[in-house]
């Protein structure tokens, strides 16, 4: 059994659990924190609050092990995590194999090369993690993980390693997310990326923009030159390609406007603003 000191943080969505489990030995939790929150913020931000307590009031340990309670996070992957640690280095564990329904897995997979597309990074991981003592402090300082977990870190451009695990059975119940759970959180993930997200969809609207007026070139060239058009033919389709042309150039004002105006806001300090979040702790 291995002697190094771990912080586990174990997940639910209304409450978060700390646990601080003494490895050296065998010799079992030496006490449990529980964190109550005033509301239900969701396991991502739920996963913020209890890290940056974590950071504040915690000492002398080696790591958090970051993990969802209903067993499908498996325990004994966390001891390859330990074996793998690195001060400088966040792991997280990536899927080789998923328990959940097949359109579920289609979705996700659809949500994952759709990410990748617009962000350019390819999301690998979920919350099942292992933060060394020495980067938490800058983990609880990236305001993009109060959206995202995950994907604030990657943005990050923090050391990410990844351990291929297989997610366990839950111990009872079914998962809750659906999709339009997995819908919402895509969007979370994506929006981390919104300045990358923000550049490729104006490159992409410059290029329909230059692509229409090639298009709309051909039609006139077919009606006036050949005078191969149909009536009404060449009418449609250039009133078509217009109103996108349109619609993708408001869409672009819109984001430019929404993304440069969000540096003008207060940014989210989650070190600081955590405490708001807590409604009572209990340790035994």
């Amino acid at each position: 059994m291995p002697t190094t000191s771990m912080l586990w943080l174990s997940m639910t969505a209304r409450h978060k659990k700390t646990h601080l489990d003494g490895l050296n030995g065998g010799g079992g939790y030496k006490e449990i924190t529980q964190i109550d929150l005033v509301r239900n913020v969701g396991h991502q931000r739920a996963i913020c609050v209890a890290l940056a307590y974590i950071n504040a009031n915690f000492a002398n340990y080696d790591g958090v092990v970051v993990m969802d309670c209903d067993g499908e996070d498996d325990y004994r992957d966390v001891f390859r995590f330990i074996d793998d640690l690195s001060a400088d280095e966040i792991i997280f564990a990536k899927r080789r194999k998923r328990s959940e329904s097949l359109s579920f897995r289609v979705f996700y997979s659809f949500y994952k090369a759709v990410f990748k597309m617009l962000t350019g990074h390819v999301l690998q991981g979920g919350n099942f993690s292992l933060i060394p003592s020495a980067m938490l402090n800058k983990v609880v300082h990236l305001s993009e993980i109060w959206n995202h977990y995950h994907a604030g870190i990657l943005k990050s451009r923090l050391k990410i390693k990844y351990l291929d695990c297989d997610r366990a059975q839950r111990y009872r119940g079914k998962s809750k997310m659906n999709f339009v759970s997995l819908v919402t959180h895509g969007l979370s993930s994506v929006s981390v990326f919104n300045d990358i997200v923000f550049v490729k969809l104006t490159l992409f609207a410059i290029l329909f923009f230059i692509g229409s007026l090639g298009a709309i070139a051909f039609v006139l060239f077919k009606k006036f030159v050949l005078d191969m058009a149909s009536p009404g033919w060449a009418t449609t389709s250039i009133g078509i390609l217009l109103i996108l042309c349109t619609q993708f150039l408001f869409m672009v004002i819109n984001f430019t406007f929404t993304t440069l105006g969000s540096r003008n806001m207060h940014t989210f300090m989650l070190e600081r603003e955590y405490k708001n979040y807590i409604m009572q702790i209990k340790t035994n």
